[in-house]
Protein backbone atom coordinates (compact mmCIF):
# COMPACT_ATOMS: atom_id res chain seq x y z
CA UNK A 1 0.00 0.00 0.00
CA UNK A 2 2.72 2.44 0.89
CA UNK A 3 4.54 1.85 -2.31
CA UNK A 4 1.42 2.44 -4.58
CA UNK A 5 0.60 5.45 -2.87
CA UNK A 6 4.33 6.97 -3.09
CA UNK A 7 3.52 5.85 -6.72
CA UNK A 8 0.61 6.84 -7.18
CA UNK A 9 1.08 10.67 -5.59
CA UNK A 10 4.00 10.91 -8.18
CA UNK A 11 2.26 9.82 -11.05
CA UNK A 12 -0.83 12.00 -9.72
CA UNK A 13 0.82 14.94 -9.45
CA UNK A 14 2.84 14.63 -12.89
CA UNK A 15 -1.41 14.65 -14.47
CA UNK A 16 -2.61 17.24 -12.36
CA UNK A 17 0.84 19.66 -13.30
CA UNK A 18 0.27 18.35 -16.80
CA UNK A 19 -3.77 19.23 -16.98
CA UNK A 20 -3.25 22.41 -14.61
CA UNK A 21 -0.46 24.11 -17.15
CA UNK A 22 -2.53 23.41 -20.52
CA UNK A 23 -5.69 25.20 -18.22
CA UNK A 24 -3.90 27.70 -16.43
CA UNK A 25 -5.13 30.82 -18.58
CA UNK A 26 -8.45 29.70 -19.70
CA UNK A 27 -9.06 29.14 -15.70
CA UNK A 28 -8.15 32.31 -15.07
CA UNK A 29 -9.82 33.65 -18.03
CA UNK A 30 -12.77 32.66 -16.42
CA UNK A 31 -11.89 34.02 -13.04
CA UNK A 32 -12.02 37.56 -14.58
CA UNK A 33 -8.63 38.05 -13.60
CA UNK A 34 -7.77 42.07 -14.11
CA UNK A 35 -5.41 42.08 -17.32
CA UNK A 36 -2.42 44.15 -15.52
CA UNK A 37 -1.49 40.89 -13.39
CA UNK A 38 -2.63 38.58 -15.66
CA UNK A 39 1.01 37.45 -16.50
CA UNK A 40 2.02 37.56 -12.97
CA UNK A 41 -1.12 35.33 -11.85
CA UNK A 42 0.01 33.00 -14.94
CA UNK A 43 3.17 32.47 -13.97
CA UNK A 44 2.87 32.03 -10.68
CA UNK A 45 0.52 29.66 -11.20
CA UNK A 46 2.67 27.75 -14.39
CA UNK A 47 5.19 27.54 -11.30
CA UNK A 48 3.53 26.62 -8.61
CA UNK A 49 1.48 23.55 -10.91
CA UNK A 50 5.12 22.32 -12.03
CA UNK A 51 5.67 21.37 -8.08
CA UNK A 52 2.89 19.62 -8.03
CA UNK A 53 4.23 16.16 -7.92
CA UNK A 54 6.38 16.80 -4.43
CA UNK A 55 3.47 18.78 -3.29
CA UNK A 56 1.35 14.84 -3.77
CA UNK A 57 4.55 13.41 -2.38
CA UNK A 58 4.43 15.47 0.56
CA UNK A 59 1.02 14.72 1.64
CA UNK A 60 0.45 11.09 0.96
CA UNK A 61 4.09 10.37 2.65
CA UNK A 62 2.57 12.20 5.77
CA UNK A 63 -0.76 10.24 6.04
CA UNK A 64 1.63 7.19 6.01
CA UNK A 65 3.02 8.33 9.17
CA UNK A 66 -0.02 9.69 10.70
CA UNK A 67 -1.55 6.34 9.88
CA UNK A 68 0.63 4.36 12.58
CA UNK A 69 0.04 7.26 15.12
CA UNK A 70 3.21 9.29 13.99
CA UNK A 71 2.77 12.71 13.97
CA UNK A 72 5.95 14.94 15.13
CA UNK A 73 8.19 13.83 11.87
CA UNK A 74 5.27 14.94 9.69
CA UNK A 75 5.02 18.29 11.69
CA UNK A 76 9.09 18.85 11.75
CA UNK A 77 9.43 18.12 7.70
CA UNK A 78 6.14 21.26 7.55
CA UNK A 79 7.97 23.45 9.75
CA UNK A 80 11.15 22.88 8.44
CA UNK A 81 9.62 23.76 4.93
CA UNK A 82 7.44 26.85 6.27
CA UNK A 83 10.60 28.31 7.40
CA UNK A 84 12.73 27.94 4.52
CA UNK A 85 10.04 29.05 2.50
CA UNK A 86 10.25 32.41 4.53
CA UNK A 87 13.39 32.41 3.95
CA UNK A 88 13.81 31.61 0.02
CA UNK A 89 11.10 34.58 -0.13
CA UNK A 90 12.99 36.70 1.21
CA UNK A 91 16.39 35.87 -0.43
CA UNK A 92 14.34 35.66 -4.19
CA UNK A 93 12.16 38.98 -3.82
CA UNK A 94 14.66 41.23 -1.76
CA UNK A 95 17.77 40.42 -2.56
CA UNK A 96 17.42 38.56 -6.30
CA UNK A 97 14.64 41.58 -6.92
CA UNK A 98 12.29 38.75 -8.44
CA UNK A 99 8.86 38.88 -8.48
CA UNK A 100 5.84 35.92 -7.76
CA UNK A 101 8.36 34.13 -9.97
CA UNK A 102 10.41 34.14 -6.89
CA UNK A 103 7.91 33.44 -4.78
CA UNK A 104 6.25 30.73 -6.08
CA UNK A 105 10.04 28.98 -6.88
CA UNK A 106 9.96 29.58 -2.98
CA UNK A 107 6.79 27.32 -2.48
CA UNK A 108 8.29 24.28 -4.79
CA UNK A 109 11.85 23.86 -3.59
CA UNK A 110 10.16 24.23 0.07
CA UNK A 111 7.61 21.43 -0.65
CA UNK A 112 10.44 19.39 -2.17
CA UNK A 113 12.47 19.93 0.48
CA UNK A 114 9.80 18.79 2.93
CA UNK A 115 8.84 15.60 0.76
CA UNK A 116 12.97 14.34 0.32
CA UNK A 117 12.84 14.59 4.23
CA UNK A 118 9.87 12.30 4.54
CA UNK A 119 10.77 9.94 2.02
CA UNK A 120 14.59 9.45 3.47
CA UNK A 121 12.72 8.50 6.92
CA UNK A 122 10.62 6.48 5.23
CA UNK A 123 13.45 4.76 3.83
CA UNK A 124 15.48 4.28 7.07
CA UNK A 125 12.51 3.44 8.81
CA UNK A 126 12.65 -0.22 10.56
CA UNK A 127 8.95 -1.00 11.13
CA UNK A 128 5.84 -2.00 9.01
CA UNK A 129 6.19 1.65 6.72
CA UNK A 130 9.36 0.59 5.31
CA UNK A 131 9.52 2.23 1.87
CA UNK A 132 12.43 0.39 -0.77
CA UNK A 133 12.82 2.71 -3.88
CA UNK A 134 13.22 -0.37 -5.86
CA UNK A 135 10.06 -1.84 -4.95
CA UNK A 136 7.91 0.92 -6.21
CA UNK A 137 4.85 -0.20 -8.29
CA UNK A 138 1.40 -0.42 -8.66
CA UNK A 139 -0.45 -3.23 -7.28
CA UNK A 140 -3.64 -3.33 -8.67
CA UNK A 141 -5.68 -4.90 -5.99
CA UNK A 142 -4.89 -2.48 -3.28
CA UNK A 143 -4.90 0.72 -5.62
CA UNK A 144 -8.22 -0.21 -6.09
CA UNK A 145 -9.29 -0.08 -2.54
CA UNK A 146 -7.42 3.40 -2.37
CA UNK A 147 -9.17 4.17 -4.79
CA UNK A 148 -12.56 2.60 -3.64
CA UNK A 149 -11.87 4.09 -0.04
CA UNK A 150 -10.57 7.54 -0.82
CA UNK A 151 -12.55 8.78 -4.04
CA UNK A 152 -15.55 9.65 -2.92
CA UNK A 153 -14.29 11.50 -0.34
CA UNK A 154 -11.83 13.81 -2.88
CA UNK A 155 -14.84 13.90 -4.83
CA UNK A 156 -17.11 15.37 -2.34
CA UNK A 157 -14.08 17.97 -1.23
CA UNK A 158 -13.52 18.46 -4.79
CA UNK A 159 -17.04 20.04 -5.12
CA UNK A 160 -17.29 21.54 -1.91
CA UNK A 161 -14.42 24.00 -3.10
CA UNK A 162 -16.02 24.06 -6.34
CA UNK A 163 -19.32 25.30 -5.36
CA UNK A 164 -17.44 27.83 -2.98
CA UNK A 165 -15.36 28.94 -5.63
CA UNK A 166 -18.26 29.90 -7.67
CA UNK A 167 -19.76 30.97 -5.38
CA UNK A 168 -17.19 33.80 -4.61
CA UNK A 169 -17.23 34.31 -8.17
CA UNK A 170 -20.86 34.86 -8.59
CA UNK A 171 -20.82 37.71 -5.64
CA UNK A 172 -17.71 39.47 -7.98
CA UNK A 173 -20.69 41.71 -9.84
CA UNK A 174 -21.84 42.65 -7.24
CA UNK A 175 -19.81 45.21 -5.73
CA UNK A 176 -16.80 45.61 -3.65
CA UNK A 177 -18.50 45.70 -0.52
CA UNK A 178 -20.23 42.45 -0.61
CA UNK A 179 -17.12 40.77 -2.06
CA UNK A 180 -15.20 41.44 0.82
CA UNK A 181 -17.93 41.22 4.00
CA UNK A 182 -18.02 37.85 2.17
CA UNK A 183 -14.47 37.23 2.09
CA UNK A 184 -14.38 38.51 5.80
CA UNK A 185 -16.55 35.76 6.96
CA UNK A 186 -15.36 32.95 4.83
CA UNK A 187 -11.60 33.67 5.71
CA UNK A 188 -12.47 33.21 9.70
CA UNK A 189 -15.19 30.30 9.16
CA UNK A 190 -11.91 28.48 6.95
CA UNK A 191 -9.57 29.06 9.92
CA UNK A 192 -12.24 27.92 12.46
CA UNK A 193 -12.89 24.64 10.56
CA UNK A 194 -9.00 23.65 11.21
CA UNK A 195 -10.59 22.81 14.78
CA UNK A 196 -12.27 20.15 14.55
CA UNK A 197 -10.89 19.28 10.88
CA UNK A 198 -7.52 18.51 13.12
CA UNK A 199 -9.76 16.29 15.57
CA UNK A 200 -11.28 14.84 12.64
CA UNK A 201 -7.93 13.52 10.88
CA UNK A 202 -7.02 12.12 14.35
CA UNK A 203 -10.44 10.18 14.96
CA UNK A 204 -10.32 8.61 11.29
CA UNK A 205 -6.52 7.47 12.09
CA UNK A 206 -7.78 5.99 15.73
CA UNK A 207 -10.66 4.53 14.02
CA UNK A 208 -9.12 3.05 10.89
CA UNK A 209 -6.13 1.30 12.88
CA UNK A 210 -8.93 -0.38 15.09
CA UNK A 211 -10.82 -1.83 12.43
CA UNK A 212 -7.72 -3.17 10.94
CA UNK A 213 -6.94 -4.42 14.06
CA UNK A 214 -10.58 -5.83 14.00
CA UNK A 215 -11.73 -4.04 17.33
CA UNK A 216 -14.65 -3.21 16.33
CA UNK A 217 -16.11 -1.68 19.74
CA UNK A 218 -13.10 0.61 20.13
CA UNK A 219 -13.75 1.68 16.72
CA UNK A 220 -17.64 2.53 17.65
CA UNK A 221 -16.11 4.11 21.43
CA UNK A 222 -13.55 6.00 18.82
CA UNK A 223 -16.75 7.43 16.84
CA UNK A 224 -18.94 8.07 19.42
CA UNK A 225 -16.34 10.04 21.31
CA UNK A 226 -15.45 11.89 18.43
CA UNK A 227 -18.96 13.09 17.53
CA UNK A 228 -19.52 14.28 21.09
CA UNK A 229 -16.04 16.61 20.65
CA UNK A 230 -16.79 17.99 17.88
CA UNK A 231 -20.19 18.89 18.68
CA UNK A 232 -18.60 20.14 21.81
CA UNK A 233 -16.09 22.21 19.98
CA UNK A 234 -18.69 23.42 17.52
CA UNK A 235 -20.73 24.68 20.61
CA UNK A 236 -17.78 26.34 21.65
CA UNK A 237 -16.80 28.12 18.34
CA UNK A 238 -20.46 29.05 17.32
CA UNK A 239 -20.79 30.81 20.82
CA UNK A 240 -17.32 32.77 20.38
CA UNK A 241 -18.05 33.92 17.07
CA UNK A 242 -21.69 35.34 17.77
CA UNK A 243 -20.63 36.95 20.78
CA UNK A 244 -17.41 38.52 18.98
CA UNK A 245 -18.67 39.07 15.68
CA UNK A 246 -17.70 43.20 15.50
CA UNK A 247 -14.31 42.36 17.04
CA UNK A 248 -13.94 39.99 14.78
CA UNK A 249 -14.49 41.51 11.63
CA UNK A 250 -12.58 45.25 12.95
CA UNK A 251 -9.47 42.81 12.48
CA UNK A 252 -10.10 42.58 8.54
CA UNK A 253 -11.36 45.99 7.45
CA UNK A 254 -12.35 49.05 8.92
CA UNK A 255 -15.34 50.34 6.31
CA UNK A 256 -18.33 50.78 7.90
CA UNK A 257 -20.28 49.46 5.13
CA UNK A 258 -18.12 46.23 5.14
CA UNK A 259 -17.87 45.52 8.37
CA UNK A 260 -21.75 45.57 8.88
CA UNK A 261 -22.31 43.19 6.27
CA UNK A 262 -19.52 41.22 7.58
CA UNK A 263 -21.31 40.99 11.09
CA UNK A 264 -24.19 39.61 9.78
CA UNK A 265 -22.67 36.79 7.82
CA UNK A 266 -20.38 35.95 10.52
CA UNK A 267 -23.79 34.80 12.34
CA UNK A 268 -24.46 32.29 9.31
CA UNK A 269 -20.41 31.04 9.73
CA UNK A 270 -21.33 30.49 13.28
CA UNK A 271 -24.56 28.67 13.36
CA UNK A 272 -22.93 26.54 9.88
CA UNK A 273 -20.69 25.25 12.25
CA UNK A 274 -22.03 22.94 13.87
CA UNK A 275 -23.49 20.87 10.61
CA UNK A 276 -20.44 21.64 9.22
CA UNK A 277 -18.22 19.97 12.12
CA UNK A 278 -20.17 16.85 12.38
CA UNK A 279 -20.07 16.75 8.46
CA UNK A 280 -16.52 16.22 8.31
CA UNK A 281 -16.59 13.38 11.15
CA UNK A 282 -18.94 11.35 9.28
CA UNK A 283 -17.21 11.89 6.47
CA UNK A 284 -13.85 10.91 7.50
CA UNK A 285 -14.82 7.82 9.21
Amino acid sequence: AIHTSVLVSLLGGAAVAGIGELLAAPLLGLLNVPEEVLPLALLYLRIYLAGMPVILLYNFEAAVFRSVGETRIPLIALATSGILNMALNLFFVAVLGMTVNGVAIATVISNAVSAALLFHRLCRSTGAIRLDPRHLRLDGPTLRRILRIGLPGALAVFFEVSLFALSALLLAPLGKVIVAGHQIAMNFAGMVFMLPLSLNITVAIRVGQNLGAGRLERARLSARTALCLGLGLALLTMTTTLCLRPQIAQIYNSDPAVLGLAVGLLVFAAVNQIPESLHKINWLL
